[in-house]
């Protein structure tokens, strides 16, 4: 192949797709049926590029994207954050179920008593009277209500506490364990 055939296929191989390297140009030129060195197709490409008045830029080869590791001190504020949900979640645990072994508690959200975790039910009605900070008839706030409540409100108003909470939910919380602060001092 002369090198002005060889220009001509260049132009035309860059001419119908997105910039190619002169690697590429070569791989489609051999598949054409040329039999063209990688070196005389790196001059063609030079030439055609002079010619057609374009300079072909070719894409710099993008580094491989390493998936960015957490810093040492991210790691350790991610671990921190676990814990203390989990502290959180343990000490609301621990005060509904004191607050259960009073028998203050409904029996239908009487479960998980002793070392068995909380059932759905009974965490929803911890964090609803938590909230409501509502009463029964004749009951009275004993320390171990007072407990659960604001261990139940700080569990839940917990950054990453799974359960998921509305906003108004939330700012009643917010109000409710501020109340419950602020009269027990």
């Amino acid at each position: 192949m002369d090198e002005e055939a060889l220009i001509a296929a260049v132009i035309r191989i860059r001419a119908g797709s997105e910039p190619l390297t002169n690697s590429q140009v070569h791989a489609a030129l051999t598949a054409d049926g040329f039999e063209v060195d990688l070196s005389a197709v790196k001059k063609a490409a030079s030439k055609a590029a002079k010619r057609t008045g374009s300079t072909v830029a070719l894409p710099a080869p993008a580094p491989a994207a390493e998936p960015s590791k957490p810093s040492n001190k991210e790691l350790k504020a991610a671990k921190s954050a676990a814990e203390s949900l989990k502290a959180a979640e343990s000490a609301m645990a621990r005060a509904v179920r004191r607050l259960q072994n009073r028998h203050l508690l409904s029996s239908a959200s009487a479960s998980g008593q002793g070392g068995e975790p909380l059932d759905e039910a009974a965490i929803d009605a911890a964090v609803a009277r938590a909230i409501s900070g509502a009463l029964d008839e004749g009951q009275s706030v004993s320390r171990e209500r007072f407990e659960a409540d604001v261990a139940t409100l700080q569990w839940v108003l917990h950054p990453g506490c799974p359960r998921a909470t509305p906003m108004e939910q939330a700012v009643a919380a917010a109000a409710q364990l501020k109340m419950l602060m602020a009269n027990c001092r």
